[in-house]
């Protein structure tokens, strides 16, 4: 069962409980005094140990985003600063952050 992270409302104290997926966000009891407490989410991106790594830039290649392999010199030109692969076309995302500047400067938007 995943492990996830509360804060007592009472003593306001973290600590770790274990629930299903489904339970994730319901209340539970807190360790140290036994009162109620809910999820703490920011507790939880605090005690994992690869979350500095999962921060960090990821770059891609975004098919979406990607153009013709023959329109790449007219798209440069058009969007400068953007680097497509020279054989498929697409477009090279350097983040989410970046991914969201290219996409509001090809009037696009992204959905979930």
């Amino acid at each position: 069962m995943p492990v996830y992270g509360g804060k007592c409302d009472t003593c306001g104290k973290n600590y770790d409980y274990n629930v299903s997926i489904k339970c994730r966000n319901d209340s539970s009891t807190c360790p140290h005094c036994g009162a109620s407490g809910n999820r703490d989410v920011e507790y939880e991106l605090n005690t994992m140990s690869d979350f500095n790594e999962t921060c960090k830039d990821h770059e891609r290649w975004s098919w979406s985003m990607g153009v013709n392999r023959q329109d790449i010199p007219e798209m440069t030109r058009k969007y400068p600063g953007s680097e497509y692969h020279p054989i498929t076309g697409q477009l090279k995302i350097k983040n989410r952050n970046h991914k969201l500047r290219e996409l509001k400067r090809r009037d696009m938007v992204e959905y979930s």
